[in-house]
């Protein structure tokens, strides 16, 4: 693409982005909180024990992606011990299974390699036919390897994993959700994408 046309294209997607990337630029992000909203009474420093603490899951269903560590991991086991049934995936079978046999509560593993659209096509297949009535969507899986260009079929891996292999699961399973009139899809972000992408 000519560099002049790109910079073009890129002008209304930064002006948009501006606002967002407000703290990025600096050593450490600023937080800042959207009043608009409703702000609870946890701050930065709370656990997800002491968020659901009282919170009783049971009957619920939640899928978490990336269940064999870090804030998956950690998602994936608090909502079980609060009494949800829930659907872990990891890369593989065997770090799913692994992830999910080291908590409490009742949990599944399943296999979903976001990197492989067929993948996130099988195992949204894997969920239906187990006749789970999803109530939670909670797409947290994703990659931070910032490097050598890699692509998936021509698409930049990052993209992929973090954004479409996600698009992919979720539009597998949205219709089923939505016939069930309930249930809320989670997509996790993080800011370290725009602060350590390469210029």
């Amino acid at each position: 693409m000519d560099p002049l046309r790109r910079r073009l294209l890129m002008l209304p997607a930064a002006a948009a982005a501006a606002p967002l990337l407000g703290g990025c630029g600096a050593d450490e992000p600023e937080p800042s909180i959207d009043d608009r909203l409703p702000v609870g009474p946890f701050g930065a420093d709370a656990t997800a024990e002491q968020v659901t603490a009282g919170l009783d899951l049971s009957g619920q269903t939640a899928l978490v992606t990336g269940c064999n560590s870090g804030l998956g991991f950690e998602t994936m086991r608090v909502l079980a011990l609060r009494g949800a049934h829930v659907i872990g995936t990891g890369r593989t079978l065997e770090k799913a299974e692994l992830a999910c046999a080291s908590v409490d509560g009742r949990t599944t593993p399943l296999a979903l390699e976001l990197s492989d659209f067929q993948s996130a096509v099988d195992c949204a297949s894997a969920v239906r036919e187990s006749a789970a009535d999803l109530d939670m969507l909670i797409c947290n899986a994703g990659i931070n390897t910032f490097g050598e260009l890699e692509l998936v079929d021509g698409i930049e891996k990052m993209f992929v994993v973090n954004y479409l292999g996600h698009f992919v699961l979720v539009n597998r399973l949205l219709p089923m959700m939505l016939a069930r009139g309930a249930g809320r899809v989670v997509h996790v972000g993080s800011r370290s994408g725009y602060r350590q992408a390469p210029p």
